[in-house]
C-alpha cells in the first residue's frame, strides 16, 4: 500500500469510490512481489502495479466490477498464450490478486502509512465467499478483530513486529481458510552523518526509494531545510545525534563528513548501534588511518570489519550523484543480503 499511498489519499479525499488490488499468492516467477498493489477508480484511472503491465488492464476491469457490485474477489492470472490472445504473465508463473472496494480498514492502514507506523492487514484469500480484508492491526490498536480470528493473533503480532508478510491457514467458523497477513513495515532508517553535497544527493535518492532519512550535522549553515527539504535534521554532534535514534538490522549509517572530528566519534557511535550497515566515505589510505585510530581506542577487529569503507559499490562513479547512487546501491544490497554483482553474470538457461 505504501507505493500507492499518495494517490489513494488524494482519490479518497475527492469522494470517488476506489478499488484496491493486491497480490496475495505467487507460484513460480512473477514480475511483482507479494503485497504489490494497484488502486483503481472510474475513468480508467489506476496507480501502482501488480504485474508491471502484464495483466493491469484485466485487473482494472475486475476493479470496476467490484465497485459496481461491492463484492471482493480473488482472481488468478497464469501464463499468457500469445496465440490465443489471453491475458496472463509472460514470466511463466501465476499470481492470485485480491480485488476489493476500499473501506474503513484500508483507510486505517493508510493512516498508519502516512504517519510512518507499521501496520498489518488480515486478508482472507479462500474460501472465495469470505475473500477480503477483515482486520487491521497496528502497534496500539486492532480493528475488525473478531473472535474467530483469535488463533491468528500470535502469527499476526509476529508478522507485524518483523515487518514480514506471510500466508497462514486458520479455521474461520466451520471451514479452513487461507489468510494472507500483509505486513506494512516502517520505512528503513538511513542516518547520514555530514551535510555534504554527497549527503544531499544520497538523501534525495534514499527518500525516493522509501527510506526514512535523518541528517546529522551540528553546522546549521549546512544542515538546514533549504539544503535538505523534507528531511529530518538533527543539529548535533554525531555521537549525540546517533544516540537519539533507534537502529535495527534494516537501518544504515552513512558517514560522509570526511573530517576526523566528525567521522571518528560517528564511527564509534555507529559500531555501538545495531545498524545493519555502517559505511564511511574516503580513500583507502584514509580508511587505513581510521582503522589504526579505532584500534588505538580499543575497538575490536570484528567490529571494525562491519565498516564498509571506502563506501559504496564499484560502479566507476565520478560525480556527486553517481557517488550517492553507488552508496545507496551498497546500502540496499547489504540490507537484502546480496553481493551487488551484475544480474547478467548469471548464465541464461534456455527453456526446453
Amino acid at each position: 500500500m505504501k507505493e500507492v499511498a499518495a494517490e489513494l489519499e488524494q482519490w479518497l479525499a475527492s469522494g470517488d469510490p476506489v478499488a484496491i488490488a493486491t497480490v496475495v499468492r505467487i507460484s513460480g516467477s512473477a514480475p511483482r512481489p507479494l503485497g504489490a498493489t494497484l488502486v483503481a477508480r472510474a475513468e480508467e484511472k489506476i496507480a501502482g502495479s501488480v504485474s508491471n503491465g502484464c495483466v493491469e488492464s484485466a485487473v482494472y476491469e475486475e476493479a470496476i466490477a467490484v465497485l459496481k457490485d461491492g463484492r471482493a474477489r480473488v482472481v488468478n492470472y497464469g501464463i499468457s498464450d500469445e496465440f490465443a490472445f489471453t491475458v496472463g504473465l509472460s514470466c511463466g508463473g501465476s499470481i492470485d490478486v485480491l480485488v476489493e472496494p476500499v473501506g474503513a480498514l484500508h483507510r486505517a492502514a493508510l493512516e498508519a502509512v502516512r504517519s510512518e507506523r507499521p501496520a498489518l492487514l488480515v486478508r482472507v484469500v479462500a474460501p472465495a465467499d469470505r475473500a477480503g480484508t477483515v482486520a487491521v492491526l497496528t502497534e496500539d490498536r486492532a480493528e475488525g478483530w473478531s473472535p474467530e480470528l483469535a488463533e491468528l493473533k500470535v502469527g499476526a503480532l509476529a508478522a507485524l513486529g518483523e515487518g514480514r508478510s506471510r500466508t497462514v491457514t486458520a479455521r474461520l467458523g466451520e471451514r479452513d481458510a487461507t489468510v494472507f497477513l500483509e505486513a506494512i513495515a516502517m520505512p528503513p532508517l538511513l542516518a547520514i552523518v555530514g551535510a555534504t553535497h554527497v549527503g544531499q544527493a544520497l538523501a534525495h535518492l534514499a527518500k525516493a526509494v522509501g527510506y526514512r532519512v535523518v541528517v546529522l550535522d551540528p553546522r546549521e549553515a549546512l544542515a538546514n531545510a533549504e539544503r535538505f527539504p523534507g528531511m529530518e535534521i538533527v543539529a548535533a554532534w554525531p555521537q549525540e545525534g546517533l544516540a537519539t535514534l533507534r537502529f535495527g538490522p534494516s537501518s544504515a549509517i552513512a558517514i560522509l563528513a570526511h573530517d576526523d572530528k566528525f567521522d571518528h566519534p560517528a564511527l564509534v557511535a555507529a559500531l555501538r548501534s545495531a545498524a545493519g550497515y555502517v559505511g564511511a566515505i574516503g580513500s583507502r589510505t584514509t580508511n587505513e588511518k581510521r582503522v589504526a585510530w579505532l584500534r588505538s581506542q580499543g575497538v575490536a577487529d570484528r567490529d571494525i570489519a562491519r565498516i564498509h569503507a571506502p563506501i559504496g559499490l564499484d560502479i566507476g562513479a565520478t560525480g556527486v550523484e553517481e557517488i550517492a547512487l553507488a552508496i545507496l546501491a551498497e546500502v540496499v544490497a547489504v540490507r537484502r543480503h546480496r553481493g551487488g554483482r551484475s544480474l547478467s553474470a548469471e548464465p541464461v538457461v534456455a527453456a526446453r
